[in-house]
């Protein structure tokens, strides 16, 4: 049973909530999998390219998720740094080293997409100790 009780004083509003939290159908928490694909067309630079997307409504740590996945993921990712309506550069960050680019940083916001380079053919595996 969940028990509210709100408190209005001159200094603001106080919220108090007992109970259960109660997670609603279709958001995402645990440990959630995602296939990732390497390839080998012989350019090397073009070859094992993924996107993916961050699953959970808090930033993904990006160092997190390379170092659980070292195995199928390169170090570094690349993303859309927006500036402006419509305007903006891929940002990129590596977990390895911590340097970033174009204003990126070892943090996905909630449900972006990033580019990552599959060095093997896996499943890509997030945990609630990612998110920030």
């Amino acid at each position: 049973m969940l028990v509210v009780a709100i408190a209005v004083a001159a200094g603001g509003i106080t919220l108090d909530l007992t109970g259960p939290l109660q997670v609603p159908t279709g958001i995402a928490a645990g440990t959630i999998s995602k296939a990732v694909t390497s390839t080998s067309s012989g350019q090397p630079l073009s070859d094992g390219w993924n996107l993916i997307g961050n699953p959970y409504q808090a930033p993904l740590n990006f160092v997190s998720l390379r170092s659980s996945n070292s195995s199928l993921v390169a170090a570094y990712a690349y993303y859309w740094v927006s500036n402006g309506t419509y305007t903006g550069n891929y940002g990129s960050y590596n977990a390895l080293t911590g340097i970033s680019a174009n204003g990126g940083t070892q943090f996905v916001a909630p449900h972006q997409g990033f580019m990552v380079r599959a060095n093997a053919n896996g499943n890509v595996s997030f945990n609630n100790g990612m998110i920030s």
